[in-house]
């Protein structure tokens, strides 16, 4: 089975979307209707390849609220909005994941990265989010992903942080502006690998009270 962008892997314990990675080099992955066909038609698996099983964190908490100097009871939980391999984009933002497949992982469908080596010519993964704030609106933004215990840089308008995801998300401050806001996230890997693997399952943007 073919689509537009190129070629459809069904792979491991999952479905992937594999695109060749000359075309990743410019497009984000998105993924097609004739992916969401395929799984429900039950394409046969390969069982030569292996996606890790990814674990979905649990809600954010605390121990990441705290160190943002926020508490649950700020958030604006009714309005927020969720960014994911199903649901890329909408008339408040567009989220984009570059050098990455789309997996069926525990009955979601997730964006899923491999571990680089050091030596590895192959571009690491980017995740892109872009949102159309309200000046003086504050956001709370949550990556919400298995992140194998590596650190991102995270590139929020035009400053650059590094962070570690707390129980699985790794999560900032937006102040909207009235115009558009873009946070980038990108794998540092370790010693021995440019980027880990990590697996996103959601980016969900929620309104502070």
């Amino acid at each position: 089975m073919k689509c537009t962008k190129g070629v459809l892997r069904f792979a491991g314990l999952a479905i992937i979307a594999a695109w060749p990675l000359a075309a990743l080099a410019q497009n984000p992955v998105r993924p097609t209707s004739e992916l969401f066909e395929a799984n429900a038609l039950g394409v046969p698996i390969d069982p030569a390849t292996r996606i890790d099983p990814a674990s979905m964190p649990r809600d954010i908490g605390r121990r990441t609220l705290e160190p943002l100097g926020l508490t649950d009871k700020q958030l604006e939980t009714p309005l927020a909005t969720s960014y994911s391999a199903t649901h890329l984009d909408d008339d408040a933002g567009t989220l984009e994941v570059f050098y990455a497949s789309v997996v069926r992982d525990g009955g979601r469908w997730v964006f899923w990265s491999e571990a680089l080596p050091k030596d590895s010519t192959r571009q690491s993964s980017e995740v892109q989010l872009t949102l159309a704030t309200t000046n003086g609106v504050r956001y709370l933004v949550d990556f919400v992903l298995d992140s194998d215990e590596q650190q991102f840089a995270v590139v929020s308008g035009d400053a650059r942080t590094t962070q570690e995801p707390q129980l699985g998300h790794l999560a900032l401050v937006v102040t909207g502006t009235g115009k558009q806001h873009k946070v980038r996230l990108i794998p540092l890997g370790d010693a021995s690998y440019k980027s880990r693997r990590f697996t996103l399952f959601r980016v969900t943007v929620t309104p502070i009270a």
